[in-house]
């Protein structure tokens, strides 16, 4: 099983999920054109610069391509098993 980075776990009782995001993040000054850049955000933090409509919008894009890509993967023919070397 592969390993999971430490910061990435999220936990059972987890209330508060993040979502990584490809954006435009600008800073404080009104000309600032923004840069692109990743970054886990936090529903609140996504509400605070996009509408409701928009955040589920992009959610349910999310949700269903992950989805397509699981169904997809899991009616692929299984690949060979992997021996181990001597």
């Amino acid at each position: 099983m592969p390993m999971m980075h430490e910061q990435r776990r999220i936990t059972a009782g987890h209330t508060n999920p993040q979502y990584l995001v490809l954006g435009v993040f600008k800073g404080d000054a009104a000309e600032d054109p923004g840069f692109p850049d990743k970054r886990w955000l936090t529903i609140d933090e996504l509400r605070a610069a996009l509408t409701v409509a928009t955040i589920e919008e992009k959610i349910e894009e999310y949700e269903a391509a992950s989805k397509n890509a699981r169904v997809v993967k899991l009616a692929a023919p299984s690949p060979d098993p992997v021996s181990p070397e001597a």
